[in-house]
């Protein structure tokens, strides 16, 4: 036998080794998952109203991950999850901070982190939940304190704007927190033309009423109570709003209401200023449509930032947006605010 044919006999052997091997771990992971699949825990759940139905749901828990991984700790973590090889300025606040050309969210001690919490953490309302909370916890005190204990021990260290943020933070070491603001929420209910929507509030075509002169002074007003968290290490940051309807067809939307209304008037202008002063809404075109869509967002962010920023220093987390948030994320230039996206 050659050398040429020794080699390629010794490679043909390694390849066909290979493939058995991972023949055979392909099979294992399939057995472990069928195993998992058939041990799977199941939470009771009911959709959406808690009056309706309960039905037990197959779900997967801290405790179904591989023993490697559920007992492993981040040696390298400091208790609020920042990296302790990695301190920088310290303010005693949560803030932001430019490194290696990369954006950190930076913890009150100084160390960069990755915020891990959970959006909503707040005691059920409905008879059958309050019974089970007196049972379990006999006061919103004890809750608080078994819930913060439960969620720092499984690695989260903060709770999002729609919690029971003043029970949690009545605890000795509190989690850290978000809070939400709901500007235009609130602007509309006095205005008047909001309505319900599954998960947020809908405005008339999709068009929220950033461009009525009230609506600057309302969040001035509004923002007022800001200034008694101002000393608060454990506030992260603030939500503007909650899923605002940022249209891609809001030009339209707006040039369609009335003459009289605030937004009728900035939309024909800002399409005369680009297409001449008999310009209308047949003369609008894609583009137009998406570079409008950058001017409302614009609007709505400098008057709610520096809102926010007058009351109190902290980070601004925008409203979470769930209509084009792609394409406002790359052609909006307007004040630094924490982008947030609903994804569903």
């Amino acid at each position: 036998m050659t050398k040429i044919t020794q080699r390629r006999a010794g490679q043909s052997g390694a390849i066909a080794s290979a493939k058995t091997l991972m023949c055979l771990s392909v099979l294992a992971l399939t057995t472990n998952l069928s195993a998992q699949s058939q041990s799977l825990a199941t939470v009771a759940a009911a959709f959406r109203d808690p009056s309706q139905e309960w039905k037990d749901y197959p779900t997967r828990t801290l405790a179904d991950l591989p023993a490697p991984i559920r007992e492993r700790t981040d040696s390298d973590r400091n208790s609020d999850g920042g990296r302790l090889l990695d301190k920088s300025q310290t303010t005693g606040f949560f803030h932001t901070t430019k490194h290696d050309d990369r954006w950190w969210l930076v913890d009150p001690k100084g160390f960069p982190c990755i915020y891990k919490g959970i959006a909503s953490v707040t005691p059920l309302h409905a008879p059958s939940a309050m019974a089970a909370f007196q049972s379990k916890f006999s006061s919103r005190t004890n809750w608080a304190a078994e819930t913060t204990s439960l969620l720092r021990e499984n690695g989260f260290i903060g709770v999002g704007a729609w919690s029971d943020t003043d029970a949690l933070r009545s605890v000795p070491r509190p989690l850290a927190y978000t809070r939400i603001l709901n500007f235009m929420n609130g602007y509309g209910r006095i205005r008047g033309g909001t309505y319900s929507q599954p998960g947020h509030t809908g405005y008339p075509k999709d068009c929220i009423f950033v461009f009525d002169p009230a609506f600057e002074n309302f969040c001035d007003e509004h923002a007022r109570t800001l200034a008694q968290n101002k000393n608060d290490p454990w506030l992260i940051g603030y939500f503007s709003d909650n899923e605002l309807p940022f249209s891609p067809t809001s030009l339209s939307n707006y040039v369609a209401f009335p003459e009289k209304d605030p937004g009728h008037a900035a939309a024909l202008a800002w399409l005369r200023a680009r297409h001449g002063p008999l310009a209308g809404a047949q003369d609008i075109v894609p583009r137009d449509q998406s570079d409008f869509l950058v001017f409302v967002v614009d609007r709505y962010f400098r008057v709610t930032s520096s809102t926010i920023k007058n009351m109190i220093p902290t980070i601004y987390f925008s409203a979470r947006v769930f209509m084009a948030p792609i394409y406002l994320s790359r052609k909006y230039s307007g004040p630094p605010v924490i982008g947030s996206m609903s994804l569903q």
